[in-house]
């Protein structure tokens, strides 16, 4: 097998095998940037037989950048030029781990992968109900396939990265590294370094990149344009690193291959979550499944969603009955998205909208859309129909002080959906 420890790396930090995450003494000179835990005995046993890899990423917009996602699967590549790697990106911008377990079966699982990378610290606000989604795209890919390697890595905005200048990981993260430790999988926090440095006051956090190609601005490295989306240039270089420092440790951990599913971390964690299309419910008259030839919106999101159907009328329905405890939508969000009534049951009909104010005003996004998710588990009946009363779209942005240069096309209400997310089953 080749050894990783020949690597040259930019700088040295350290590299904990499963310990325990949080110290009482914890400050960001000692805070780990990584653990090695149970390692990836499938990819490294692969390497060792010389076999062909998959490698999936999943996450949101910044392993959606060409950043630290291409630039690690090309380490792999370099470092193994005898093995062929093949890449599954189901990177979804603006998206957390709600959606991430909801969709890890049909982007992920189904094509096989051997070794999962899973990003999502800085889309999720952590707290129990992470934890329930986090498990679940643990169990789900161990349950496809019981040797299916996993890494949890952690990014951090110019906000979170504060909770690492105390001495610890940001709530999503903690989150995280519990399942992690739980499961024996290997984690990294490629934000430890950069805090170190912005410490230090050897890193900008937000400027905007140098012309002259260095990077820097007055001896420090520009990080990011945003506080979120690091430079490919930069920033996703330190991400890199993190990833290259680790390695060796997780290597030397993969002796090991999983024999069981350890029992669950969590009650009511998120497993048996799935996607059901919308042509596998009723759906009433002016509902219509859009042409990816004909429509830009199917045509965009057709990697992700097989299907989109589009509603704008009132009269326009969809109606099932489900076993389960939670409900939601996998839909589109855009400047001409209006809301949907929904009803549950005999509660209530509730308002739901995909639309949100954002800094990109015109453009069409993949978005899930939570309708219930604490529901008493058993059998529930669930309507849903375009509401007629529009949403004040233009007052939306005025009060975020957003200037709009066109405003016509948020005059339209309409609802896009691809499937129907249950945390149960569809009763036939």
């Amino acid at each position: 097998m080749k050894n990783l420890q020949s690597i040259v790396f930019i700088s040295s930090i350290s590299v904990v095998a499963f310990t325990p995450f949080l110290l009482a003494n914890n400050t960001l000179e000692n805070l780990p940037e990584s653990h090695a835990r149970n390692g990836w005995p499938n990819f490294f046993g692969k390497i060792e037989r010389r076999e062909d890899i998959t490698i999936a990423y999943i996450g949101g917009s910044i392993t959606a950048q060409p950043g630290w996602r291409p630039k690690s699967l090309d380490h792999f590549r370099q470092t193994y030029p005898e093995i062929t790697f093949h890449e599954i990106n189901a990177s979804i911008t603006g998206t957390n781990s709600y959606l991430g377990v909801s969709r890890i079966q049909r982007d992920i699982l189904d094509h096989d992968p051997d070794l999962i990378f899973i990003e999502f610290a800085v889309n999720d606000a952590g707290g129990a109900f992470s934890k329930k989604t986090f498990e679940g795209m643990v169990r789900k890919a161990l349950a496809n396939d019981i040797t299916t390697d996993i890494c949890f890595v952690y990014t951090a905005t110019v906000h979170q990265v504060n909770h690492l200048l105390k001495g610890r990981y940001q709530p999503s993260s903690q989150v995280m590294e519990d399942v992690a430790e739980h499961y024996g999988i290997p984690s990294i926090h490629m934000v430890v370094k950069v805090a170190q440095l912005l410490k230090a006051d050897k890193l900008n956090f937000v400027a905007q990149l140098p012309e002259d190609g260095t990077g820097m601005i007055d001896g420090k490295i520009v990080f990011s344009p945003d506080g979120a989306h690091p430079y490919p240039e930069t920033g996703h270089e330190l991400y890199l690193d993190a990833i290259r420092r680790a390695l060796p440790a997780i290597e030397m951990a993969s002796t090991n291959a999983r024999q069981i599913i350890p029992l669950p971390l969590v009650e009511n964690h998120w497993q048996d979550v799935k996607l059901i299309p919308l042509k596998d419910v009723t759906v009433s008259s002016g509902w219509e499944k859009l042409d990816p030839e004909t429509s830009k919106i199917a045509k965009q999101f057709s990697n992700c969603l097989p299907a989109i159907w589009m509603a704008e009328e009132p009269q326009a329905t969809i109606e099932f009955t489900f076993t389960g405890s939670a409900i939601g939508l996998y839909g589109v969000k855009g400047p001409d998205v209006g809301s949907l009534l929904v009803q549950i049951d005999d509660r209530e009909p509730l308002s739901k909208t995909f639309f949100y104010v954002s800094s990109n005003p015109y453009g069409h996004f993949l978005k899930p859309l939570i309708l219930a998710d604490d529901l008493p588990p058993g059998k529930h009946s669930v309507k849903i129909r375009i509401d007629s009363t529009p949403i004040d779209k233009l007052a939306m942005f005025a009060k975020r002080d957003i200037d709009l240069e066109d405003t016509s096309v948020f005059e339209k209400q309409r609802t896009y959906i691809g499937d129907i997310i249950i945390k149960g089953d569809i009763v036939e």
